[in-house]
């Protein structure tokens, strides 16, 4: 009676080992199903690709107030086959000239505005100039002094101011009696003639355009025939000069930045 109670228990185990294996070999379809995600996975990567785009990013910044007639010359680095982007604003709408020059000291651009960009390729690397002159439309007076004093003067006697002028230069001049006899003016020019002439006034006040380059002579004379003068005189060149401007510089490079793009 235990023997076959033995048996059967052994019967039972064998049995419940045979189910368990044959539950592991149900594992193989699974395993397989695991293996066909992989597949797809490695399909999707297949279908990816890496390109380029082009970026920039930023290699000078810098400003400068710029006073009329004046230039501002900064240098800058390039590589080999390397595109920059330059970009040059001024203040207050005045024109500026911008000159660009390669490493190899070649004009590559020029051009005139309050805002002037530029995109330039470049064959050498090395270092570059870039130009900035105000020489704008927009111009104010500036004014030198050339004389600025008193004279007693006697009756017959004169005084000689000297202004050396180019063509087309202004000056203003004031001569004021202060006290006794009146002034008398005339204005000799480069070549000793009179090319003006006041009569005796107690204030002469005006203004003369050289006509040409050279050495003018304003001749304040007192013409009285016994009376000294005392007078004050004055001579102030005048000039038109762009006004200042406050100039931002800004240059960029390219790169290239990979993308990786999927379908």
């Amino acid at each position: 009676m235990n023997l076959n109670r033995r048996t059967l228990v052994a019967a039972v185990g064998g049995a419940a080992s045979s189910a368990l294996l044959a539950g592991c070999g149900e594992a193989g379809p699974g395993t397989s199903q695991g293996d066909g995600e992989s597949a797809d996975d490695d399909e999707d990567e297949d279908d990816c690709e890496t390109e380029t785009e082009t970026e920039t990013a930023l290699r000078v910044e810098n400003e400068r107030d710029l006073g009329g007639g004046l230039e501002w010359t900064h240098g800058y680095e390039v590589e080999d086959g390397e595109t920059l982007h330059f970009d040059v604003t001024a203040s207050d709408g005045q024109d500026v000239h911008v000159e660009i020059e390669s490493p190899g000291g070649d004009v590559v651009f020029e051009d005139e505005g309050a805002s002037v960009s530029a995109t330039e390729g470049f064959d050498q690397g090395g270092t570059g100039r870039i130009r900035i002159a105000n020489y704008g439309d927009r111009t104010e007076e500036e004014t030198e002094e050339l004389w600025d004093d008193e004279a007693d003067v006697s009756a017959g006697d004169e005084v000689e101011l000297e202004a050396d002028l180019v063509e087309g230069e202004r000056v203003e001049y004031r001569v004021e009696r202060v006290d006794g006899a009146r002034p008398q003016l005339r204005i000799e020019d480069p070549d000793g003639e009179d090319a003006r002439e006041h009569d005796v006034s107690s204030m002469i006040d005006d203004e003369f355009v050289a006509s040409a380059d050279g050495e003018y002579r304003f001749v304040v004379e007192n013409t009285a025939l016994l009376r000294s003068g005392e007078w004050e005189y004055a001579l102030e060149a005048v000039e038109e000069v762009p006004v200042e401007t406050t100039v931002d510089l800004r240059i960029e490079y390219e790169y290239e930045e990979p993308v990786e793009i999927c379908a």
